[in-house]
């Protein structure tokens, strides 16, 4: 009797023990940021010393020339060899200088910018004004690269933690979080590229003007001032 009652016991025993072990876990979703501290590698910043400086530079020159079309043509020609292009353009007549005005607004690769800003005025009877400002933008960049890459990290223990996610609320929870880093990546990486692009190319204002020719007047004229005055001796 007592072997036929130990049987039954094990039996049940053994479902018990199947019954729990089939039971799939659950995975809690928590903000990973703060469920596992960020790895030395993650909080390490991008080094200046690993990052070459990162400069913009911008500047405008005005100066008076000759011929205003051959001038931009001398320029236009010099913007081609270098890379570089003009993305506004403007003509017009100053008549409170009495000359004619021509202005490009140009973007030139920064390792042409000073050969090119030389080259731009080489027509030039007069230069008026020229100003170059240099802005070092190094620590944004390295800012910017930092979260950059932090974010990339979180990225990527998200979708780790996704492929462990069983339930579908789980599932839906981990999404979530991974559609909200991929925006945050999205806009530093685009914030990242428009510093790179003001970096790579620099900004230059160029202003050029021919004075317009000034027609004498019949009242300024010797000749009509000597005629004025004879008339008006013979008069008196």
């Amino acid at each position: 009797m007592k072997k036929l009652f130990l049987i039954p016991c094990l039996c049940l025993t053994l479902l018990s023990c199947g019954h729990h072990a089939e039971r799939p876990s659950a995975v809690r979703i928590v903000d990973v940021s703060l469920a596992r501290p960020p790895s030395d590698e993650a909080r390490k910043p991008v080094s200046p010393s690993d990052t070459a400086r990162k400069l913009v530079k911008d500047g405008d020159i005005k100066f008076e020339t000759a011929d205003i079309q051959q001038t931009r043509k001398q320029i236009i020609t010099s913007l081609q060899k270098v890379g570089g292009y003009v993305y506004e353009e403007n003509e017009h007549n100053n008549s409170d200088e009495n000359r004619k005005e021509y202005i490009l607004r140009t973007r030139i690769p920064a390792k042409s910018f000073e050969t090119f800003l030389d080259n731009a005025s080489a027509t030039a009877i007069q230069v008026d004004s020229k100003n170059i400002s240099i802005r070092d933008v190094t620590t944004q960049y390295i800012d910017m690269a930092t979260r950059l890459r932090n974010k990339l990290l979180l990225e990527t223990r998200y979708r780790d933690l996704l492929t462990k996610a069983t339930r579908m609320s789980d599932i839906l929870q981990v999404e979530g979080k991974l559609d909200t880093i991929r925006s945050d990546i999205e806009s530093e990486q685009g914030q990242l590229n428009y510093l790179n692009r003001q970096v790579a190319y620099s900004t230059l204002l160029i202003t050029f003007y021919t004075k317009n020719k000034v027609q004498a007047n019949n009242s300024d004229t010797v000749a009509y001032q000597l005629k004025k005055s004879l008339g008006q001796g013979w008069i008196c």
